[in-house]
């Protein structure tokens, strides 16, 4: 008698998941990301703050743009709380929960992610857009090609401009926070008041990257 063979496969929710389901309804600008797993190895302690080599820059460049000192780094979570709060500012993930094979939990790849995953539990996002007077949303990755399926959702949320939501004054959805220079990030507002802020305080700076310039693609917890 042959035993049928198993692949153990393990389950990973969303570290922040209790924060994904309590987005602040007095949002207006709506950060979109993909996924940041409840594992041993994520260090993070709030959103886009994993403490690596070369380490995420949005928690530089939003205060930037806002007027406001560089908030990296951990154990700063009541700072950024208090930031978002200020700027009607929130961030929600396409990915809640997800299954796959076993040492998934430990690979912050996206793409790795949606190669393997073998089920994944997604966000409502736009049902949640659906519920905001929202200025602007916009993803942190500048491109999707080696991502399809998460790239599906992505899509979706694109295509997903209601009546309410235009009312709300949602004037598009940014494909790409990427790097404000090079994107249509003023569509947020965020180029905007970075020259605004620039113009109080002097010539222009280096604009910040939310990812590493010479990994474009590379995942962003």
């Amino acid at each position: 008698m042959t035993e049928e063979m198993k692949t153990e496969s393990e389950r990973v929710k969303h570290k922040f998941l209790h924060h994904q389901n309590q987005i602040d309804s007095n949002t207006k600008i709506l950060i979109i990301g993909t996924f940041n797993p409840c594992s041993p190895n994520n260090n993070a302690d709030f959103f886009y703050s994993r403490q690596v080599k070369r380490p995420n820059k949005l928690w530089k460049l939003l205060p930037t743009a806002f007027g406001n000192e560089d908030l990296t780094g951990l154990n700063r979570v009541n700072e950024k709380r208090k930031f978002m709060n200020e700027h009607h500012i929130d961030f929600l993930d396409v990915i809640e929960e997800l299954e796959g094979p076993v040492g998934i939990k430990n690979n912050f790849q996206d793409a790795y992610i949606d190669k393997h995953a073998t089920k994944i539990k997604w966000r409502d996002v736009t049902g949640e857009m659906r519920k905001l007077r929202l200025d602007a949303a916009c993803f942190t990755r500048s491109t999707f090609r080696d991502i399809p399926r998460i790239n599906s959702q992505i899509i979706k949320i694109e295509a997903s401009g209601s009546p309410k939501m235009r009312r709300g004054g949602l004037r598009g959805i940014s494909r790409s926070c990427h790097n404000y220079r090079n994107s249509p990030v003023s569509e947020l507002a965020l180029r905007q008041k970075c020259n605004a802020q620039q113009e109080r305080s002097g010539p222009p700076r280096k604009s910040f990257a939310f990812e590493g310039p010479d990994r474009p693609d590379s995942p962003v917890l």
